[in-house]
């Protein structure tokens, strides 16, 4: 299938809005280092005028790298090498300097992200549950095991860099990445919207979904091999696809299909029922529009009452006020301001 089909553009497009969604990085940036809900409001507008803002420039330089510079050019230098072409070479620089800045600082943001998730989820639940360390061997030890994951993620890097050197662009090497981290997205999704989602399903989709991604596009570039291994599994439309394409659509599919059929199977219970029982987004349209506000008129006069009393009762009415009306969905000072979508009480 040709490259500007519309097929290869929703396909892209997709995979892209996942990585956006889902890599380690923007994560980190999005929700780990975000503590001022409030600027949700200047970032829905700012950040995607941002991103429109730099991606301006992009077909400028890609029509003016294939007019001037020709096929043998690597698109990767197209930025270089059109000022250099022109006797320009302090824009190149300049340029060079931006670009490395950049890189740098997305594998720094990128080594940190890691390192905390595979500290956090992974190595200290093994070393908490073996009391490995007293209280206070606890920070160092912490510190130790992230800079030992920073370490190991650079290398990693490192290594398949030297392995597939000269034989991707660095545009299909961002796109094999993308792939990987897309299959954190249909658990991402679903865990939010649907309630029935099971923790078993999630881990059994992203081992269905890695292994997928493992096959098809990581054994591939180790091994230099431009063979589509899905080739033949796929029908017409989706065969037509480059072999990343390919690799995406059947992992995104494994992955969603494992984990829809393994939540059904699996009943949640314990620990599993609560998380999704308090999943303010697994609600119904009709729970959600309880919740919201209240629905009888019990609720509603306790509120006005409040507001009378008040009124009249000087800075002590306001601050019973106050905390009515800000805890009368959890812990209500009268019988009368529980309303009726308030949670169960246990105990």
């Amino acid at each position: 299938m040709r490259e500007g089909s519309p097929l290869t553009w929703v396909v892209t497009s997709l995979l892209s809005a996942m990585a956006f969604l889902c890599l380690p990085r923007q994560f980190h940036v999005a929700v780990v280092e975000h503590g001022h809900p409030a600027s949700l409001r200047t970032a829905r507008w700012l950040f995607p005028s941002y991103l429109l803002l730099i991606n301006l420039f992009v077909v400028p330089i890609a029509a003016g790298g294939l007019l001037l510079l020709g096929q043998k050019a690597s698109p990767d230098l197209y930025v270089l090498q059109l000022p250099l072409g022109h006797g320009e070479g302090w824009l190149s620089a300049f340029v060079f300097i931006g670009g490395l800045s950049a890189a740098t600082s997305m594998v720094i943001v990128a080594c940190m992200a890691l390192s905390g998730m595979i500290g956090n989820e992974l190595l200290m639940p093994y070393l908490l549950r073996r009391r490995v360390g007293g209280p206070h061997e606890m920070g160092p030890l912490v510190v130790n095991v992230r800079r030992a994951a920073v370490v190991l993620i650079l290398m990693a890097g490192y290594a398949y860099a030297r392995i597939i050197s000269g034989y991707l662009p660095l545009a299909s090497i961002g796109l094999i990445s993308f792939c990987a981290v897309s299959n954190f997205a249909p658990g991402l999704v679903l865990g939010l919207y649907w309630r029935r989602a099971h923790r078993l399903g999630v881990v059994a989709g992203l081992g269905g979904g890695f292994l997928v991604w493992l096959y098809a596009l990581l054994l591939p570039t180790l091994q230099q091999s431009a063979a589509a291994p899905l080739q033949g599994l796929l029908p017409a439309p989706l065969s037509g696809l480059d072999p990343v394409g390919q690799g995406f659509v059947v992992g995104i599919a494994v992955n969603t299909l494992l984990l829809v059929v393994v939540s059904l199977l699996v009943e949640a219970r314990g620990a599993d029922a609560e998380q999704a029982r308090l999943s303010s987004w697994a609600l119904s349209p009709s729970q959600w529009r309880r919740r919201r506000r209240p629905t009888s008129s019990a609720s509603t006069n306790c509120v006005s009452f409040w507001r009378a009393s008040s009124a009249r009762s000087g800075p002590g009415g306001r601050w019973r006020a106050g905390r009515c009306r800000s805890r009368r969905r959890w812990r209500a000072p009268s019988a009368c301001c529980r309303a009726p979508w308030a949670p169960p009480r246990h105990g």
